[in-house]
């Protein structure tokens, strides 16, 4: 007589979610499930969004706890998705070290930018259109502030997400100082001026024409460009910004780690800003360096895309926004 061996299958889940709270993600999957999970309220403030198609229950519920910083522990028959304490330090170590390596990086390209011969007339088109969104041209004095800075200044700037350095600084900002200080404004103030009377007229002529052509957007793009003007006389306060992330000026999405001067005049009005952008910045990578490198082969492409994944699980905009924060870190502080 045959006989037939029946060998158990882990149970499965299809489970969608869009940007939903992990408590809600948790009880509906004990729902569907028919198992007993619930959050402990150290986890509880995770914002997820899941697609799992025919998935493993286990190995989506381990994946939770994964995106989490945390893990299941089991008692009295009912699971609790826990803080995974070793996890989190571990990832707030790894943070740290990225960060570190960020900083030096980003030390080393202003150091390399300031180490290259400046070209009178290099990159002078998208400077000046830069100059009309309220950019400037001078990203050397910028450079060599940021250098100057060091490495636990950077540091903490970025750890913080963002932290202004001024000449007058309120009691949010920290001081900005450097041993060629005043030289730096100087000619900040010199190259701007000189690049507004070669410039000026030129790109004048630049606006007018993108008003005509623009017809009734003329309004629109009049009140975001305009032709950067002299300064005269002496201005109040100097500002440099350093943040992690920035929100591009010119194509409206999250960029690369940058610094940003402004200058300003007694009543607060801004007489001149200039950003430098470093690391992946997408200014940086695609706009100055071009798009005729990095071309995937047939392979590397395949072995990207395969093998397809059952179960598909990212953080949310709001979970992202927590984890840049440091909120599950004891060493974040504001600024």
């Amino acid at each position: 007589m045959a006989s037939a061996i029946s060998l158990a299958q882990e149970p499965t889940v299809s489970y969608e979610s869009v940007a939903k709270p992990v408590t809600k993600i948790v009880a509906e999957l004990a729902s569907s499930t028919g198992q007993s999970l619930t959050v402990d309220p150290a986890s509880a403030n995770h914002v997820l969004i899941i697609s799992a198609k025919d998935a493993g229950v286990e190995d989506l519920l381990s994946r939770i706890a994964k995106a989490c910083s945390s893990k299941w522990v089991e008692k009295e028959g009912v699971r609790t998705l826990t803080p995974d304490s070793q996890l989190r330090n571990a990832e707030v170590q790894a943070n740290r070290a990225a960060l570190q390596q960020i900083v030096k990086e980003m030390i080393a390209e202003a150091q390399k930018a300031l180490n290259e011969p400046e070209e009178e007339d290099s990159g002078a088109s998208m400077m000046g259109m830069m100059s009309m969104f309220g950019g400037g041209p001078d990203s050397r004095h910028v450079h060599e502030l940021v250098v100057g800075l060091g490495e636990r200044a950077l540091f903490q700037a970025l750890e913080s997400g963002r932290v202004v350095y001024s000449t007058n600084p309120t009691p949010m900002q920290k001081p900005l100082r450097n041993r060629r200080l005043n030289a730096i404004l100087q000619e900040v103030v010199a190259n701007h001026n000189k690049f507004v009377d070669e410039r000026g007229p030129e790109l004048q002529k630049q606006l007018d024409q993108m008003q005509e052509m623009t017809g009734g957007m003329s309004t629109i793009f009049g009140a975001m460009m305009k032709v950067p003007q002299r300064i005269e006389g002496n201005f109040s306060k100097a500002n440099l910004a350093i943040s992690k992330d920035t929100d591009n000026q010119f194509f409206g999405f999250s960029d690369g780690p940058s610094a940003e001067l402004t200058l300003f005049d007694n009543d607060g009005n801004v007489l001149f800003q200039s950003q430098a952008s470093y690391g992946n910045s997408f200014l940086n990578e695609v706009i100055l360096a071009g798009m005729s490198e990095g071309q995937e082969s047939e392979e590397e492409t395949e072995q990207k895309s395969s093998p397809l994944d059952s179960i598909k699980l990212e953080l949310s905009e709001i979970d992202l926004e927590y984890e840049s924060l440091g909120v599950f870190t004891s060493e974040s502080e504001g600024v």
